[in-house]
């Protein structure tokens, strides 16, 4: 595996993730006010979902800390971190520090890109190798991932491309900076779309319903996966 330095950064990763968190999800009205740029109460409620997922990937990346089990999670958090810099670079002219909010953000930020760096010139170093633990995944749960990978896809794409403003399937008008930040963070956010379900608007524009269904049918994929791997962690503890 990766140096323990890089365990414990992952931590520190996962720490800084889960407190904004705490400040975007929960506080998206006040958040809003004093954001690295301008957001809608809906898009930092998204960000902050955004970060307790990617949170959880970090935390239980570092106390796994197996190359086999953990790389799939190294490797979007090294891609997070080294993205998400890319983007705040791209647009620094648009960017407020001079909030505690912002300034928190910014500087999680960057130390996820180092983390990323640290983690990559680890893994040149030592070459962990990637080798099959357990039975192989039935090919029901590569036809989620797949699906949910085109779902997911489908929905970033126009926006990074930075010729969306929303209001045909994001709710709301979303700037470039959100559109490419906030759409890099493909992770389930059905709470906070139910909690502003009201800026929707299916009737004029059904393309909206993308983004909501998308993300429900990859709640109920994530669900059936994790079902899945606890009944085969029953009967491989009742078979021993």
């Amino acid at each position: 595996m990766l140096s323990s330095m890089s365990r414990l950064l992952t931590r520190l990763v996962a720490i800084l993730f889960a407190l904004l968190c705490a400040i975007l999800f929960v506080a998206p009205e006040w958040a809003t006010q004093v954001f690295l740029w301008t957001v809608s109460p809906f898009v930092t409620m998204t960000i902050g979902a955004f970060y307790l997922a990617s949170a959880a990937f970090a935390w239980e990346s570092a106390r796994t800390w197996r190359w086999p089990i953990s790389y799939a999670a190294c490797l979007y958090l090294w891609a997070l971190g080294l993205l998400e810099a890319d983007v705040l670079v791209l647009h620094s002219g648009a960017l407020r520090v001079n909030t505690i909010l912002a300034s928190g953000y910014l500087a999680t930020i960057v130390v996820a890109a180092l983390v990323a760096v640290k983690g990559i010139v680890d893994w040149a170093r030592r070459r962990p190798k990637v080798t099959a633990e357990g039975p192989a995944a039935p090919r029901w749960i590569r036809l989620l991932a797949v699906g949910f990978a085109a779902g997911t896809g489908y929905i970033a794409v126009i926006p990074l491309s930075g010729t969306a403003r929303g209001g045909t399937v994001w709710p709301g008008r979303l700037t470039v900076l959100s559109a490419r930040a906030g759409l890099i963070m493909t992770v389930l956010l059905m709470v906070a779309a139910l909690i502003y379900l009201g800026q929707f608007n299916f009737a004029e524009k059904p393309g909206e319903l993308i983004y909501l269904g998308a993300y429900l049918i990859a709640a109920i994929m994530a669900g059936a996966v994790l079902l899945y791997t606890r009944s085969r962690r029953t009967m491989v503890g009742v078979s021993t």
